[in-house]
């Protein structure tokens, strides 16, 4: 996981990446979908896990979460967290959502989970949503989004990870059927999803995307809500 942080960090760090507005609009983006297909999605405690630079979890507390945790293993985003969104309900510490980060009195307390936009940078997937289980109440819901096998994002990440040109440490994407799979094989229900066009500005691989969003399953992102019994 090393070099995952060494990129991710650089990422954090650069001006380009961490715009305010882009961050924003992404995590706005992406909760108001998660609100149709999930009821009270926002409601008691919250983890974040890869939070990034806090965006989602400011958010997530906007809309009524009691309290909200979130963790990254980059410094450098987590810095920008505390420094923009840090208050008395959103709280941001460095951890690694691979290992035991939970604190003995987190362990089966959080009523949602947020994993938006991490399962396709790590190589064991599988670790994080084991932590994920860890940290949710009997009943609690897991939600998490992936970027999409069936876009043309994916087919622009095959060229350029081939020519070693690919800059944010994707090492794998998903469908929402291997998603909804790793999902079950790791003990969680899935109970919904929806397929996601790309937001981000007019540029033509955005167009590209939001056109043939119109096929089924074809999109930028895959969002899916999974239970814990």
């Amino acid at each position: 996981m090393t070099d995952q942080k060494e990129i991710w960090n650089d990422v954090w760090a650069s001006s380009a990446y961490a715009q305010p507005l882009l961050r924003q609009s992404k995590a706005v983006y992406k909760l108001n979908a998660l609100e149709q297909i999930l009821d009270a999605p926002f409601e008691g405690f919250a983890l974040d896990i890869g939070c990034g630079g806090g965006y989602v979890s400011a958010e997530i507390s906007r809309r009524g979460a009691r309290k909200v945790v979130g963790i990254d293993f980059s410094q450098s985003a987590i810095d920008l967290a505390i420094k923009h969104h840090s208050s008395e309900t959103t709280s941001f510490r460095v951890a690694d959502g691979c290992s035991g980060f939970l604190q003995h009195d987190e362990i089966g307390t959080f009523d949602r989970v947020f994993v938006l936009g991490v399962l396709e940078h790590n190589e064991h997937p599988e670790e994080i949503l084991h932590q994920s289980m860890n940290a949710l109440r009997s009943g609690g819901k897991l939600i998490v989004s992936t970027s999409n096998t069936h876009s043309v994002y994916h087919a622009q990440y095959l060229l350029f990870n081939a020519l070693g040109i690919w800059p944010y440490g994707h090492l794998k994407h998903y469908s929402d059927a291997q998603l909804s799979k790793l999902l079950s094989d790791c003990g969680f229900i899935p109970d919904s999803s929806v397929i996601l066009a790309c937001n981000a500005s007019p540029v033509h691989l955005s167009l590209l995307d939001r056109l043939t969003s119109i096929l089924p399953r074809v999109g930028r992102y895959c969002l899916m809500v999974a239970t814990k019994l």
